[in-house]
């Protein structure tokens, strides 16, 4: 009898995190591209190119489809929730493509952010955008593992979340609150595993793990003769 019931109140309080995670998640995107984006009227906003609107609504459809398929999950529609998961799978993968270009893009024209460097902006955001791709085709390829699935797709996403607080961290003039906030919803996901089942899956750990690693692991390697080659090479060709 304990198993029966023990198993509706996990899921419940499953819903509640994941779900409250979506929209804190739009929060973070909304308030850090406000300004340049959405107060702009986002497909109206005042971009470099049609390249970066592409980007923009690319990025803001995958937050806006993981609230839905939370949302899915949590009221138990899960046939659909599986059937936009394959359209998912194909965004993520044009995320990958797309980042990657729109970054270059900003380094040839001049558009990286004050708090970076050129060398550090460029691995921190085709780096992160990687590991996106590669924590979302893990989930993919763990559907059928609920608990892991959903883990591996919340960590993906707080792995783009970097350019929005980066934004929001250059109006309020504090670069630290970047790296802070994105450590702070990692561990949110490790305390959740831990409070709900006494120690966090190893999954939550290697993944939030990497996705820390972004920060300090795009400054070390910024400094390195290579990279300063490579910005160098990037902001000379169109």
């Amino acid at each position: 009898m304990a198993t029966l019931v023990a198993r509706p109140v996990r899921a419940r309080v499953d819903d509640v995190y994941f779900t409250t995670m979506s929209f804190l998640m739009l929060a973070i995107v909304v308030i850090g591209f406000a300004p340049t984006y959405f107060l702009k009227g986002a497909v109206f906003a005042p971009l470099p190119s049609l390249l970066v609107h592409i980007h923009g609504a690319a990025f803001s459809s995958w937050i806006i489809l993981f609230i839905v398929q939370t949302a899915l999950v949590s009221t138990r529609k899960i046939r659909l929730h599986r059937k936009l998961g394959y359209a998912g799978a194909v965004l993520a993968a044009c995320m990958v493509v797309l980042g990657v270009l729109v970054d270059s893009a900003a380094v040839r024209r001049g558009g990286v952010p004050p708090i970076f460097t050129t060398p550090q902006f460029i691995l921190i955001n085709d780096l992160g955008v990687a590991l996106f791709g590669a924590l979302v085709g893990c989930a993919v390829w763990q559907r059928r593992n609920g608990p892991v699935h959903k883990r591996l797709m919340l960590i993906a996403t707080i792995g783009i979340m970097p350019p929005a607080i980066t934004r929001y961290a250059i109006l309020v003039h504090k670069p630290l609150i970047a790296p802070a906030v994105l450590y702070a919803l990692l561990l949110s996901v490790i305390v959740f595993d831990i409070a709900t089942r006494k120690k966090p899956y190893a999954v939550t750990v290697v993944a939030s793990l990497m996705t820390a690693a972004l920060f300090p692991l795009s400054k070390a390697l910024s400094l390195t003769p290579f990279m300063q080659h490579v910005a160098v090479w990037m902001q000379g060709h169109p």
